[in-house]
């Protein structure tokens, strides 16, 4: 079996509170872009084995490792299997790679062996990471709570997307930490009052996007402002940092606009550039 496992983006990114579990409570808009991990499984194996191309992978630190066990477990299953990961999606970079690799694993188990629901299926991956339960399906959605409840969004237009990855990786709890230490002077709108989930798309060509962790981060990484800044030159309608960093997306109404930002963009060798859509 083969499963191509897509990178995410965040075009919105609100957050409330930390938990008692660790995570942040938060309100985002979560959307899958059209680039991909490759996934390649042989089932009914003795172990659970993970080999990643074209980088070299700890199997126990394996986000797909660890749902590969977790799944065994949970179905009380004795069994084994050998994955292949062919990467494209850099790590690091916000865009999600290592959960939607976890999230191929849980599916393409569960189709073997018809095991659970796809509810159950989002509930075992929130074990591993907040994302996981987002790449289950894999649908533009509002995830709500840590990440794990989540309300599919319709209505999005499957804008042209040009992502850049500075080639250098932001942790997550690192950015969250940030985000806790400098929160009250930070300028951020989501004091201002709002319905309960903004309306992301009026028109085609008006998108509503926002990022609360970009002012946390962009002090110590500039060149996340730089890539911006970029973008805005090369007129993107939008540019935003996804996730925690440190990948930076335009948002094109025009293809033609979008493929002249990519060929700006990949000029600069210290850059890994995609020029890709939104999955809608």
């Amino acid at each position: 079996m083969k499963i191509l496992s897509p990178a995410k983006i965040n075009l919105y990114l609100k957050i409330k509170n930390k938990r008692p579990d660790g995570y942040h409570n938060i309100e985002t808009l979560i959307c899958p872009i059209e680039i991909f991990d490759s996934l390649s499984f042989i089932f009914d194996q003795q172990t659970i084995s993970v080999k990643c191309n074209p980088e070299i992978c700890s199997q126990e630190n394996n986000l797909a490792f660890k749902a590969a066990n977790l799944f065994f477990k949970e179905a009380k299953i004795k069994a084994g299997v050998k994955i292949i990961i062919n990467k494209t999606i850099p790590a690091g970079a916000g865009l999600g790679g290592g959960s939607g690799n976890a999230a191929a694993v849980l599916s393409a188990l569960n189709k073997h062996y018809k095991t659970f629901s796809i509810e159950k299926l989002e509930k075992i991956g929130f074990k591993i990471g907040a994302d996981v339960p987002f790449f289950i399906r894999s649908k533009p959605a509002i995830a709500t709570g840590a990440g794990e409840k989540l309300y599919e969004y319709k209505g999005l237009y499957p804008f042209n997307i040009v992502v850049v990855y500075p080639c250098f990786e932001v942790s997550t709890s690192w950015a969250y930490e940030k985000f806790n230490e400098i929160k009250k002077n930070l300028r951020l709108t989501n004091t201002k009052k709002r319905n309960k989930y903004p309306s992301f798309i009026n028109q085609k060509n008006k998108i509503y996007i926002e990022n609360d962790l970009e002012q946390a981060v962009e002090p110590s990484y500039p060149q996340i402002s730089d890539i911006k800044k970029d973008f805005i030159r090369n007129k993107a309608d939008k540019t935003l940092m996804t996730g925690s960093g440190s990948a930076v997306f335009g948002i094109f109404n025009n293809f033609k606009t979008a493929t002249k930002a990519f060929e700006y963009f990949l000029k600069n060798k210290r850059l890994i550039v995609f020029n890709t859509k939104l999955i809608v």
